[in-house]
């Protein structure tokens, strides 16, 4: 909403290069007029203009779920969010490798990141007869949630159920370690 304001001061700053950390089309146009090479870093979108940089949601998703396969898991579940970049590419890895092996999600939640949301989408995950025995939930907020309503079902985490997460190694402290 400050568009107006930021392509002053980078006028001012007589750049010669822009990185963007989200798209945004305003200071995107500015810089193609003025003839800016520039990148996008951690997001995408199929009409973007400009070359991007994101992390490898795919191989993520990918690794994750050989993870769960090789740990000998047989209904592995995805508690995700799908409305972005990183949610559908992370899907897709997982989705790929459940598929070579024969397989696909036995049970699949996606909700937006507000707790109570997660939390109600980790019960209906974790409930019923055929529970899933892996777990997908790459994003923070989920994990949080998924442990309480375990723990509310009588499940251990680890034991009978594994759960691959995604967190940056410098965060794991803040919302893994008390769980």
């Amino acid at each position: 909403g400050q568009e107006e304001m930021i392509i002053a001061q980078l006028t001012a700053s007589k750049l010669e290069g822009l990185v963007l950390a989200r798209t945004n089309d305003r200071l995107l146009d500015w810089a193609a007029q003025s003839r800016l090479p520039v990148i996008v870093a951690d997001d995408w979108r199929s009409d973007l203009r400009v070359d991007s940089v994101v992390q490898d949601g795919f191989d993520g998703g990918n690794l994750a779920a050989r993870h769960l396969l090789d740990q000998g898991c047989e209904r592995i579940a995805w508690l995700g969010y799908m409305d972005h970049l990183h949610g559908l590419a992370r899907y897709g890895g997982a989705s790929a490798v459940l598929a070579a092996a024969g397989k696909r999600f036995s049970h699949e939640e996606n909700a937006d990141f507000a707790p109570q949301a997660q939390l109600e989408a980790a019960t209906r995950l974790l409930s019923g007869p055929s529970r899933p025995d892996g777990i997908i939930a790459f994003w923070r907020p989920s994990c949080a949630p998924l442990v309480q309503a375990a723990r509310a079902a009588g499940l251990e985490l680890g034991r009978s159920r594994k759960l691959v997460g995604w967190c940056p190694r410098e965060l794991t402290a803040e919302p893994y370690t008390p769980l």
